[in-house]
């Protein structure tokens, strides 16, 4: 009988390990997420980003559905590694909680820098920059003169004539803006950046004739140059 017994509680305890493990393990990656929560405890407390109520085509992210591994100054405190993307229809910046299944909203008006990859965002509230709509830019130029790009994802419902249905998707726009002595100009074209720097018209006129840029197919590349050479002829030799 006593070797029955030795027996039976041998085969329990084995057979036991594997929830054991299991267990620790479990308490292991909990643990793991706490203490990163904690780290991060501004930035993974805040809401649930509210649902679209119907279907649509499309996505309202940025860029595209994919969170994109990035850093940000939020609340006077910089965070790296974290998961973002920006809602550009609702003008609203997602994190990635660390266990990669809910999404948080973070408060735009703590957020002062971010970075998706290597692009540099910053965010305008309500009447911080008059001529500005609210939302995340993205920053192609910063220093004396500032160069953004603001894109926005409208959501929109149209019906399509032809085959009598209900189309739901999202309508980008993109418009650029140069900040310079305090002001907002929209830029439209090579016309529009020229007459934004003010000075040395002539100069960049004639430049912007011969240089391989294009404005309109490729309009980012065309007014960094266009910059390059303005602050060229700025420079004293």
């Amino acid at each position: 009988m006593k070797h029955l017994w030795l027996y039976i509680f041998s085969v329990a305890f084995f057979l036991n390990i594997p929830a054991v493990i299991a267990q620790s393990s479990n308490q292991s990656a909990r643990g793991a997420y706490i203490s990163k929560a904690d780290q991060f405890l501004d930035i993974f407390t805040g809401r649930i980003p509210e649902e679209y109520p119907n279907i649509y085509t499309g996505t309202y992210y940025l860029l595209s559905r994919q969170f994109i591994e990035g850093s940000l100054y939020y609340n006077e405190k910089y965070y790296d590694k974290l998961w973002l993307n920006i809602n550009a229809d609702r003008q609203l910046l997602y994190v990635l909680a660390p266990d990669k299944k809910r999404t948080v909203v973070l408060d735009p008006l703590l957020v002062s820098e971010l970075w998706l990859g290597e692009e540099k965002f910053v965010y305008y509230a309500s009447g911080a920059q008059p001529g500005l709509s609210v939302g995340f830019y993205s920053v192609l130029w910063d220093g004396k003169l500032r160069l953004l790009k603001y894109t926005r994802k409208r959501y929109i419902e149209r019906i399509n004539n032809q085959q009598m249905e209900l189309i739901r998707n999202f309508e980008v726009s993109t418009q650029y803006y140069l900040l310079k002595d305090g002001r907002a100009h929209s830029i439209s074209g090579r016309r529009d950046i020229i007459k934004a720097l003010g000075s040395h018209k002539r100069e960049l006129s004639r430049w912007a004739a011969q240089a391989p840029v294009d404005f309109r197919a490729n309009p980012e590349y065309a007014y960094t140059q266009c910059l390059y050479y303005y602050v060229s002829l700025q420079t004293p030799e």
